[in-house]
């Protein structure tokens, strides 16, 4: 039990992929040349990594993931790339 005061996860945040993820942020090794390649050979993905809206979007689904769903529900565009 948490005590007063002390704040609990999102009730989406998993304890599991919270820790895989600080441990992707401190080996970055998977960001090699066969992934910017594959990258640069798919269009869609290019301009959507390029796009600030995009971005925007990515970063929130990070912080805020069901302001982000309601975001991109109501803009088509970003449901194909997301």
């Amino acid at each position: 039990a948490k005590s007063p005061g002390e704040s609990e996860a999102p009730k989406w945040q998993l304890p599991e992929v919270q820790q895989a993820m600080q441990a992707l942020k401190k080996d970055n090794s998977w960001v090699n040349e066969d992934l910017m390649k594959r990258f640069a050979c798919n269009p869609m993905l290019m301009q959507g990594l390029m796009d600030p809206k995009m971005a925007a979007i990515l970063q929130e689904l990070q912080t805020d993931p069901e302001s982000a769903a309601k975001k991109i529900q109501a803009d088509p565009s970003m449901g194909k790339f997301v």
